[in-house]
């Protein structure tokens, strides 16, 4: 599936949350710990995980901080740049978007790290719904969000709701804004799964053979609806060296195949970005790209 992982997450801000050593450490202790945290899990995973959560829930804790300074925050995210340049550090936060607790408090907080010059690549959104959503009050917070110009993800998106059928409008409703939204990203399903659930009633799949009930199903259609599949396709125009097609597609990750009049078939993965373009793919008979035609 070429699917891709998010790390989450390097360290959490909330005290509750630490390992019972933690918090006996001193503050050299606790600042060698740290370092050994950031430069084990992003050495090891550099090359099968991009973005990472560095310090998560930074509104709701301050267990680092306390035992250091304020500076302490700033330091995570430059020494996570300086040992993975090329990864996506973002902060993590919630009753962002599904409550209005701490929607400007987020964005404060971020534009002030951002003053200070502090590399926050990507905003994290966690998404906890209570059966619930409204698409007009989504809009807005996200709004809110996007004047930072930062990419934003919902990263732990589920809704609590007895009834699968009211779990599955609220899912959609929620699902629906955040892909029309042009500052989001990426969305991640925090539970879905009835056997592995981090609050009860939160499931698009039940049972071992993981089964879809009324939110699932409406997850799947949804994705099938934003997928593209052009099938036996002729080409708009030929020459004697080119051939041209011209179609619309959902932005993302695509898989072009050509079949070639003698039955090999030419294959390339391709990105489409989500803005009008041009994609120029050059195919080669001795590519390794070519494949058998399928049976």
């Amino acid at each position: 599936f070429r699917m891709k992982i998010r790390g989450h997450c390097i360290f959490w801000a909330v005290e509750e949350e630490q390992p019972k050593w933690l918090l006996k450490a001193d503050p050299m202790q606790l600042k060698g710990a740290m370092w050994r945290r950031l430069h084990d899990v992003l050495t090891r995973y550099k090359n099968r995980i991009r973005d990472w959560d560095v310090n998560n829930e930074m509104l709701h804790g301050s267990f680092y901080s306390d035992r250091m300074n304020e500076t302490i925050r700033d330091w995570m995210y430059y020494e996570a740049h300086r040992i993975f340049p090329r990864g996506q550090m973002f902060v993590n936060e919630f009753e962002v978007l599904s409550a209005p607790w701490y929607t400007q408090s987020y964005v404060d907080q971020i534009r002030s790290f951002l003053k200070k010059g502090i590399p926050i690549d990507g905003i994290g959104v966690q998404g906890h719904f209570a059966g619930h959503a409204h698409p007009e009050i989504l809009k807005e917070r996200l709004d809110d969000l996007a004047v930072l110009g930062l990419p934003i993800w919902i990263t732990e998106l589920d809704v609590v709701a007895e009834n699968d059928v009211k779990r599955a409008e609220v899912l959609e409703k929620i699902i629906r804004v955040a892909y029309a939204h042009p500052s989001v990203q990426g969305i991640v399903l925090w539970t879905f799964w009835d056997k592995h659930e981090w609050k009860k009633n939160t499931s698009l799949f039940e049972g071992h053979f993981f089964k879809p009930n009324e939110a699932g199903r409406r997850y799947l259609r949804m994705r099938n609806e934003w997928k593209t599949d052009i099938i036996d396709r002729q080409p708009d125009d030929v020459t004697s060296h080119d051939c041209v097609f011209r179609f619309r597609a959902f932005h993302g990750e695509h898989v072009i195949r050509i079949r070639l009049p003698d039955g090999s078939v030419l294959e390339q993965n391709v990105n489409i970005r989500n803005h009008p373009g041009e994609l120029e793919l050059v195919f080669n008979k001795q590519s390794p790209d070519i494949k058998d035609a399928p049976d």
